[in-house]
């Protein structure tokens, strides 16, 4: 009994190897997370906004020069997710519907190419055209673009969430 009372009474020192095993052990842990982190953010991410960035940067004031004519024009138009898909209707500047355009939507999430997908829109009624999605729930971005038969083109972009 007397043994176990003066083991208990001993007290524990905190020995150098001890020290250094912990410290050892806690950067270990931290550098395997942040490496653990920059793989998955290099796995999911490839930094590439574009494959064709040189050639969208030649084009870019034609595409200035057709949203300059789209505004004479009048045109505009309003996206919407609806339950069973993408909607848009598009009018005038006088409120009269735009009728007659072949329209096709892309659609891509911000951080990943990995849902991309493109999807013509359908007249259902003068100025009213629509295309049927099955999008899972988040943060959208898409991009309508579009022209009627006499060449007149439209394009409209809206980040959409659903």
């Amino acid at each position: 009994m007397m043994q176990l009372a003066a083991t208990l009474r001993r007290e524990r020192r905190l020995t150098g190897r001890q020290v250094l095993v912990a410290t050892l052990a806690f950067f270990g842990l931290v550098i395997a997370a942040n490496l653990a982190f920059v793989f998955l953010a290099l796995d999911t991410f490839s930094g590439t906004v574009s494959d064709r960035a040189y050639q969208e940067g030649l084009a870019y004031n034609e595409r200035l020069a057709g949203a300059a004519e789209q505004r004479s024009r009048g045109w505009t138009g309003a996206l919407a997710l609806i339950p069973d898909g993408l909607s848009l209707t598009l009018g005038d500047r006088d409120g009269r519907p735009v009728a007659g355009l072949t329209l096709v939507a892309s659609l891509s999430r911000p951080a990943t190419r990995a849902f991309d997908r493109s999807v013509a829109l359908i007249e259902v009624v003068p100025g009213r055209y629509l295309a049927a999605l099955d999008l899972e729930p988040g943060n959208w971005l898409v991009l309508v673009e579009g022209s009627d038969s006499a060449g007149s083109s439209f394009r409209t972009e809206a980040r959409l969430w659903r």
